[in-house]
């Protein structure tokens, strides 16, 4: 993923890119940079937060709970420890019930990045065991960036793994399954290739039903100069296979198209969110919005607040709908290789077309302030948590949640 993999394993977010969120707590003075990747509720008082946070030199898993009226830390392994250098952090959060939840993401063990995946089980979070379909000597690395469920014994995991030399890397699709008592590896197409530069990469899946699932994210060739091309692949209750999608940004060298999110209100109504563009002397990066209609994938317009000059950059990171005529997207614009604030972009469908929300940017507006969303949840028309990371130019990266509540966003 061009947009990730700058950002991906997004604790680098903190230490490269630097994620946007407004400050959900105060952290202590020992605590360094934080932020939020993922937010899921069972009800408008229950939600789960989760990302990492930094102590005395450690990037450990943050889990924050909604209880209706504030947002408290809990308790959470971090199987990759805990001293100066170590690494866990979680990148989304899924429940099927009040009283069972998934939070996955990856660790690091003597340097390797592997899989995590933490279980709620109502009183407290446990680490369950993952395979490493990419290995576990140096050069592997294995990663989880989303997970969806459909009842307690019938979850996936999706992500990607691989492995990275100075000659050689290919990065391949990872889905895994829960059965109720295990995680397991499933098959899927790698149509980036598995040769040395081949790029499948899986950002985010949705289910409607067990038999029914969609991942995205993009494929291509590492190479500079190559193109990316979205990626889109289902589950039928048997397999994996690749599916037909758009390519809004082109198909020439330096033209990209990466999906980051989906969201699903039925077998019918999917919308699939992230960017499209191209690089070179002029890049642009484009907001990508495609809709599933229950026969095809097409992509629909949406607003670019960033403008569509060179370097113009929008970006998202992730989409949610309660209904049908009810979705909101976020991300962020602006280019992170000029010196320019980035801001917290929002953007709502209504059934009929999408329009960019004011939303706070708690970075700051001046130079090189940055602000950043990444995930966001409805449980209503008047009741959604958006997530992220932000920091003023001089600043630490803090954890933001912003609160939809029917009228206007504001930072909690």
């Amino acid at each position: 993923m061009r947009i990730w993999r700058a950002a991906r394993g997004r604790a680098s977010v903190a230490a490269g890119l630097a994620v946007a969120l407004s400050l959900a707590f105060s952290p202590a003075k020992s605590e360094g940079s934080a932020g939020l990747e993922a937010v899921y509720c069972t009800s408008a008082a229950s939600c789960w937060a989760v990302g990492y946070f930094e102590r005395s030199g450690a990037l450990l898993n943050e889990i924050l709970r909604w209880d209706g009226h504030r947002w408290s830390r809990m308790a959470a392994p971090s199987p990759g420890g805990t001293a100066g250098g170590d690494t866990s952090q979680l990148y989304s959060v899924r429940c099927t019930a009040a009283k069972n939840c998934w939070a996955v993401g990856n660790y690091k063990q003597h340097g390797i990045p592997l899989d995590q995946a933490l279980h709620w089980n109502g009183r407290n979070w446990s680490r369950a065991a993952t395979p490493t379909p990419g290995g576990t000597l140096s050069g592997d690395f294995n990663v989880l960036f989303d997970v969806s469920c459909t009842s307690p014994d019938s979850c996936w995991a999706a992500g990607e793994y691989g492995f990275v030399t100075v000659d050689y890397e290919v990065i391949q699709n990872q889905a895994l399954h829960w059965n109720g008592t295990a995680w397991s590896v499933v098959t899927t197409p790698d149509p980036g290739g598995t040769a040395s530069d081949g790029d499948s990469a899986l950002s985010a899946i949705r289910c409607a039903s067990a038999h029914n699932c969609w991942a995205v994210g993009s494929y291509g060739a590492i190479a500079p100069g190559s193109a990316l091309f979205n990626e889109m692949l289902h589950w039928n209750g048997r397999k994996w296979s690749q599916a037909g999608v758009p390519d809004p940004g082109g198909t020439a060298s330096g033209d990209f198209s990466e999906l980051e999110a989906i969201s699903c209100t039925s077998a019918a109504s999917c919308w699939a969110a992230g960017s499209d563009g191209y690089d070179g002397s002029s890049a642009l990066t484009s907001n990508q919005a495609l809709h599933w209609n229950g026969h095809k994938w097409s992509a629909v317009a949406a607003p670019e607040p960033d403008g569509t000059g060179a370097f113009a950059s929008n970006i998202l990171t992730g989409v949610n709908c309660s209904s049908p005529d009810n979705c909101w997207a976020v991300g962020y614009v602006g280019n992170l290789d000029l010196v320019a604030p980035i801001l917290n972009e929002a953007l709502h469908w209504n059934g009929t077309h999408w329009s960019v929300a004011s939303v706070p940017d708690p970075g700051g507006h001046a130079d090189d302030d940055h602000s950043f969303l990444y995930g966001v949840r409805c449980t209503s028309r008047t009741s959604c948590w958006a997530v992220g990371q932000a920091r003023p130019a001089t600043g630490t990266f803090r954890s933001q949640l912003m609160h939809w509540n029917g009228a206007k966003w504001s930072a909690t």
